[in-house]
């Protein structure tokens, strides 16, 4: 499973890097390579989190209001960017000004265009880890809060 790729394809391309752009006025290679950078930080905080089992029921619980049959192209079409701030500072925690001032050093952007990005982004990608967690447990692998979590978690970051 090659989840942190299959994320980063997702949204470094194609329409969906169109209507980024479009939302956030970045243009489409700045966005690939913020992407590119972003998203393994994001699975690795991510994973950081859930090694509690405090935050591994929160990421679970987050991952539960955020099912949707959408794609992701629609669910950037209708994004609610106040809900994707929050999940980046939950995901980031204390971190969060530290990773988007590097963020924004490494690809030459505003911490302003890199705060809009990731909360832009930050809904679809949950939206997407529930449904793998969702197919993990169809699947038979224990994708609960807790160990499970954490595991799926842990061979998404490779």
């Amino acid at each position: 499973m090659d989840f942190l790729n299959t994320l980063k394809n997702m949204f470094s391309g194609g329409d969906t890097a169109k209507v980024l752009s479009e939302n956030t006025g970045i243009n489409a290679d700045s966005i690939g390579k913020v992407i590119n950078m972003a998203l393994p930080r994001l699975v690795n905080a991510m994973t950081n989190n859930a090694s509690s089992e405090e935050g591994a029921k929160s990421l679970f619980d987050a991952l539960g209001q955020h099912t949707t049959d959408k794609s992701v192209e629609d669910q950037l079409h209708n994004v609610d960017t106040e809900d994707g701030n929050k999940i980046i500072g939950h995901i980031l925690g204390d971190n969060k000004t530290s990773e988007i001032d590097t963020l924004a050093q490494d690809s030459d952007l505003s911490t302003g265009q890199i705060s809009d990005l990731l909360s832009n982004v930050a809904p679809a990608i949950l939206s997407k880890l529930s449904s793998a967690v969702s197919g993990a447990s169809a699947g038979g692998e224990a994708a609960t809060a807790g160990n499970g979590l954490l595991g799926l978690l842990s061979a998404f970051n490779k």
